[in-house]
């Protein structure tokens, strides 16, 4: 169902949610870059089957997802306006009236012991994105929970957070972000979240599968995403899955630094066209998927 300011129209596509499904599994590949050529070729697939050129809109396209479409990653698809996914129909609404994007905690590479890979690449992006706001990063042993909420206060406009990210398919509100605690793994679950709020305004979650939740028989979607937004967030950027350090630390300074002006969703676009320009694959550009707004 297409919603434009003129007119409502019904569209047939080409696509069915299994179908869907099964076209995503190529951008989950352990050889992204081997797969270039069939992801390129999956993007237009879906995009034709969309019928995305007969309706695609010349400004934001506001996306209110139902069971696969939760995870149909835009920024892979040939699109060139922000497309934002809202967390139901009357969020669009919703007023944005909260702290400006000046304020920022930012954390990065927490101290996760032995069970986790070290993310040599977080440090570098957090320490990059935090001297941008004028701040500091919290990195290694002080990526706490406790450290974290500290520099949240009463709240921030921005929270960035660059670390592990784990999904739980069984158990959605059990998926979790990967904190420090004395030197040990301690995760931030979105039951946690959703009980004790983290309060920023735009959230970016720099970590892999932060998107990834479950459709309930009633088509909301619980996992991490929700918390934030049930928590107060007016945004929240997260990914579809496993991402790589070194194109999403370029990701994310690319999009810092065209977020400051609140355009949050023309950040996305400049981001995303920064790695496509690259040369990067679709499976890259196209992990991470900003909900909520396109401005704050």
């Amino acid at each position: 169902l297409a919603v434009q300011r003129k007119q409502v129209r019904l569209i047939e596509t080409g696509l069915t949610h299994a179908g869907l499904e099964d076209s995503l599994a190529v951008f989950t590949s352990d050889d992204p870059l081997g797969d270039a050529a069939e992801q390129n070729a999956t993007a237009n697939r879906i995009a034709g089957a969309l019928n995305l050129s007969d309706w695609a809109p010349s400004g934001t396209l506001y996306v209110v997802p139902s069971r696969s479409l939760y995870f149909l990653p835009w920024g892979a698809l040939p699109i060139d306006v922000p497309v934002v996914m809202l967390p139901n129909g009357g969020w669009i609404t919703r007023s944005t009236g909260q702290a400006s994007l000046r304020s920022a905690a930012i954390i990065g590479s927490p101290d996760l012991g032995t069970a986790w890979d070290p993310l040599p690449g977080t440090t570098e992006e957090a320490t990059q994105i935090a001297s941008g706001y004028g701040t500091k990063a919290l990195l290694g042993q002080q990526a706490t929970e406790a450290g974290l909420r500290k520099a949240i206060g009463n709240g921030v406009g921005v929270l960035h957070i660059a670390t592990h990210g784990l999904f739980n398919a069984r158990d959605p509100l059990a998926s979790s972000i990967l904190l420090s605690n004395a030197g040990e793994t301690d995760p931030l679950t979105a039951q946690e979240l959703f009980e004790n709020p983290l309060k920023a305004n735009l959230v970016i979650l720099s970590a892999c599968e932060t998107g990834l939740g479950k459709v309930s028989a009633g088509d909301d979607f619980l996992g991490l995403s929700r918390s934030f937004y049930l928590g107060g967030a007016s945004a929240v950027m997260n990914s579809l899955w496993p991402v790589y350090d070194k194109p999403t630390r370029r990701f994310m300074e690319v999009f810092h630094a065209n977020a400051r002006n609140g355009r949050i969703g023309e950040a996305w676009v400049a981001a995303r066209n920064a790695l496509r320009d690259d040369g990067f694959p679709p499976s890259v550009y196209g992990a991470f998927v900003l909900g909520g707004t396109d401005r704050i």
